[in-house]
C-alpha cells in the first residue's frame, strides 16, 4: 500500500491520502506529490482545497485530516524516497530536492556517488563473475556473467561521464587472475575437445566458442587499462598447442565458428604487438608471426572457398582482415633481417595459392633494405680517421 500526501496553498491545511495497491507510480502522480511538497516547502503556509482532479484514482476513497505544513513535505519525501524512479524522474527530483531543505536529504542518498572503496569492491566482484572465478552451475549464471561483463565495460568507459573505477594494483591483480582463469579454461576445453567432439560436436564447439568470447571480451578491458602484455604473453604460450589441435584432420570440415574466433582473438595480439602497445623481444614477435601466419592464410582461403558454395558460410570481417594484414606488415618490418627473410620466403612460396595476407609492402621494404645495407652500414670513421663500429 502506497500513500501520497497532497495539499495546495491557501489559509488552512488539508491532507488527502491517495491509496493504491501497486508499488509503481505513474508520472502524473509523481508530479502531483513533488509539486505539492515543493509549494509547501516554499511557503510553509496552509491550504484548504479539494484534491486535484489529476490526482484522483477511480474507485479509491479519499481520507481527510489536518496536519502542519512540514508534515506534508515529510509525507511527500517519504513516499518519493521509498518508490523506484526512472531516469526522467531522477532528473526532476534532482531539480526539486534543493528547494525542500534538509528534510529532502533522504531523496539524494541513492543518487550520491559511492566511495572509491565501494566502487572497487563491486568492480572486483563483477570481475570474478565475468571471468568465471566464481564457479556455478546455476541456470542464471551465464546471464549474470554477461551482465557483469557489460557493466565492467560501462564502468571503464570514459564517455559523457568519467570512468568510475580508479586502477590500482589490487584491481590489476584481480584482472590478471581473471585472465589466467579464462586462458586455463580455454586450454582445458581444447584438451577435452577430441573426446567431447565425438559425443556431441555441437556442444564441444559451443564450449570452446564460449571460452573464446570471454577471452575476446577481456582483451577489450585489458586494452583500456594498458595490460595487454599479460594477454599476449599468455596467448603466445598456448598458440602452438591450440593450432595443432584445431588443425587436426578430424575437424577439417567443422569448427568454423571456433576457427574464425581464434583469428579474431589473435588479431588483438597482433595489433597490440604490431603497433607498439606491447613490447616483446624479437624472438617472441617472430614466434607469434610464424605460428599464426600459416594458420590465418589457410583458414581465410577455406572461408573464401566455402562462401562460393554457401553464402551463409562464416567469414572474416573486412576490417579484421585489413587490421591483421597491416599489423603483420608492421611486425615483419620490425624483425631482424634474417627473420624477415624466413617469413617472406615462406609467404612467396605459396603466394599463388593463398592471396591473403598481402605482404607486398614488407617484401618491397626488405628488398630495399637488403640492397642498400652495404652502403648504408659501411664502416664509418670519426674526425681522427678511426673506424666507428655500428
Amino acid at each position: 500500500m502506497r500513500t501520497v500526501v497532497c495539499a495546495s496553498v491557501d489559509v488552512g491545511i488539508d491532507i488527502y491520502e491517495l491509496r493504491w495497491p501497486t508499488r509503481r507510480h505513474n508520472q502524473e502522480q509523481l508530479q502531483v506529490a513533488a509539486s505539492t511538497a515543493h509549494r509547501s516547502a516554499l511557503t510553509l503556509s496552509s491550504a484548504t482545497t479539494a484534491v486535484p482532479s489529476s490526482a484522483r484514482l477511480p474507485g479509491r476513497p479519499l481520507r481527510r485530516s489536518s496536519i502542519r505544513g512540514r508534515l506534508i513535505m515529510a509525507g511527500c519525501v517519504a513516499y518519493l524516497e521509498s518508490a523506484s524512479w526512472d531516469e526522467k524522474e531522477e532528473e526532476e527530483i534532482l531539480q526539486l530536492a534543493p528547494n525542500l531543505g534538509p528534510e529532502a536529504a533522504p531523496l539524494l542518498v541513492r543518487l550520491q556517488a559511492p566511495s572509491e572503496s565501494a566502487v572497487k569492491n563491486v568492480f572486483i566482484s563483477a570481475v570474478r563473475f565475468a571471468t568465471s572465478m566464481e564457479s556455478s552451475f546455476a541456470p542464471f549464471f551465464d546471464d549474470l556473467k554477461t551482465s557483469a561483463q557489460e557493466q565492467i565495460d560501462f564502468m571503464l568507459h570514459d564517455g559523457d561521464d568519467p570512468a568510475i573505477v580508479m586502477m590500482d594494483e589490487g584491481i590489476r591483480s584481480v584482472l590478471r587472475e581473471g585472465l589466467t582463469k579464462l586462458l586455463s579454461t580455454f586450454k582445458t576445453g581444447v584438451d577435452l575437445l577430441a573426446s567431447e567432439f565425438d559425443q556431441s560436436p555441437e556442444q564441444a564447439e559451443k564450449r570452446i566458442l564460449r571460452s573464446l568470447v570471454d577471452i575476446d571480451w577481456i582483451t577489450n578491458v585489458l586494452t583500456r587499462i594498458e595490460m595487454m602484455t599479460e594477454f599476449v604473453s599468455g596467448w603466445l604460450e598456448t598458440s602452438d598447442h591450440v593450432i595443432s589441435v584445431v588443425q587436426d584432420n578430424k575437424y577439417s570440415s567443422g569448427l568454423w565458428a571456433v576457427k574464425v574466433k581464434l583469428i579474431e582473438v589473435t588479431g588483438k595480439a597482433l595489433d597490440a604487438v604490431g603497433y607498439g602497445s606491447v613490447i616483446l623481444p624479437s624472438t617472441s614477435r617472430a614466434r607469434l608471426l610464424k605460428a599464426w601466419l600459416p594458420y590465418i592464410r589457410m583458414i581465410k582461403c577455406c572461408l573464401d572457398d566455402g562462401k562460393t558454395k554457401d553464402e551463409a558460410f562464416p567469414q572474416m570481417d573486412a576490417d579484421l582482415c585489413q587490421n591483421i594484414e597491416s599489423a603483420m606488415v608492421s611486425m615483419i618490418l620490425a624483425l631482424p633481417s634474417g627473420d624477415q627473410s624466413d617469413i617472406l620466403s615462406e609467404w612467396m612460396l605459396k603466394a599463388d595459392q593463398f592471396r591473403y595476407p598481402d605482404l607486398t609492402e614488407a617484401f618491397e621494404m626488405w628488398c630495399y633494405r637488403s640492397k642498400t645495407a652495404v652502403r648504408r652500414l659501411k664502416p664509418r670513421t670519426d674526425n681522427g680517421g678511426n673506424c666507428i663500429s655500428l
